[in-house]
């Protein structure tokens, strides 16, 4: 999985590599649902709505997940 930039200002790339039918989720660092979507192969995430600070992008199929942290930056 790649995700790109980060930090981020208004939109991130997802580009999966080895998953086919997957789902993000971004979460803050309370652990709260933030955003939330299914994705087949890459994605441009919309972020220019959500306050500057640090979360956490998981990305899931049936079989596996990763989560990384991302870092808004509206600076």
């Amino acid at each position: 999985i790649q995700i790109y930039p980060n930090p981020a200002r208004s939109q991130v790339n997802i580009e999966l590599f080895g998953y086919s039918n997957a789902q993000y989720m971004l979460f803050n660092t309370m652990g709260q649902l933030i955003l939330n979507q299914r994705i087949h192969k890459s994605t441009k995430l919309d972020i220019s709505t959500i306050p500057s600070g640090m979360y956490y992008l998981r990305v899931a199929d049936d079989i596996n997940s990763i989560t990384k942290s991302l870092i808004i930056s509206k600076q």
